[in-house]
C-alpha cells in the first residue's frame, strides 16, 4: 500500500544496522502491539508505559499528570458555563 522510497529504505536500513537482529525482530511486535492498544480503549497508553518503565527524569523537568486526573480536570472544565 506504500510506495517505495529509497531514500526512506536507506534510512531503514542505517537505524536497524545499529541493533542485533534478535532486537529488529522484535519492533514490528511492538508496534502491533502499541497500535492494538491505542485501538482498544482510551486513555494515555504511551504515557502508562512511559511511567511504568520510570523513563521520566525529575532533573529535565518531565513530570505528568496520571490519565484519570487528567479526564477528571478535563470535564470539570468542560462543564463549566464560565471560563472566566
Amino acid at each position: 500500500p506504500f510506495a517505495r522510497d529509497e531514500a526512506l529504505e536507506k534510512e531503514y536500513l542505517q537505524t536497524v544496522a545499529k541493533y542485533d537482529k534478535k532486537d529488529v525482530d522484535i519492533f514490528p511486535k511492538l508496534l502491533s502491539l502499541v497500535v492494538m492498544a491505542l485501538s482498544d480503549r482510551k486513555g494515555d497508553f504511551l504515557g502508562e508505559c512511559f511511567a511504568a518503565l520510570d523513563l521520566s527524569s525529575k532533573y529535565k523537568g518531565q513530570f505528568f499528570t496520571p490519565y484519570h486526573i487528567s479526564k477528571c480536570m478535563a470535564s470539570i472544565e468542560s462543564s463549566n458555563p464560565n471560563p472566566n
